[in-house]
């Protein structure tokens, strides 16, 4: 892999994504499921059942993601206003949505890809 801490700096490193214009998730969080992804791996889901998720490496998480190249706290998704965000939590590799670095909070669309480490996540309906 290089210099990267991960398969997904890889990937993006050095590269501007496009801005992809996508219809904004809404809805409380009873109305979607977390699909995480690792790799090419078989994926497995989370049901939000609050209206902050967090994602890290340790146990404590909403959502683990158990790697050394994930932070302890590495991110967020939100269900605020009715909209569904991603936030990165100044994680070491960063948080990628749609292969755009974020350093804060961002609105997520439908079908966007939250890249955290290895990991792909995307919010979906339930």
């Amino acid at each position: 892999m290089g210099e990267s801490c991960c398969a997904t700096c890889e990937q993006f490193a050095g590269k501007q994504a496009e801005p992809i214009e996508r219809k904004p998730i809404e809805g409380p969080p009873a109305r979607f499921k977390i699909r995480v992804r690792e790799g090419n791996g078989e994926p497995f889901e989370y049901v939000p059942t609050k209206s902050i998720v967090m994602i890290g490496r340790t146990q404590g998480n909403d959502i683990s993601l158990p790697k050394g190249n994930v932070s302890r706290r590495a991110s967020a998704i939100i269900f605020k206003d009715g909209g569904v965000y991603a936030q990165d939590l100044n994680s070491s590799c960063g948080t990628y949505v749609d292969g755009r670095k974020i350093t804060g909070t961002t609105k997520l669309g439908e079908h966007a890809k939250v890249y955290i480490g290895d990991f792909v996540l995307e919010v979906v309906d339930a």
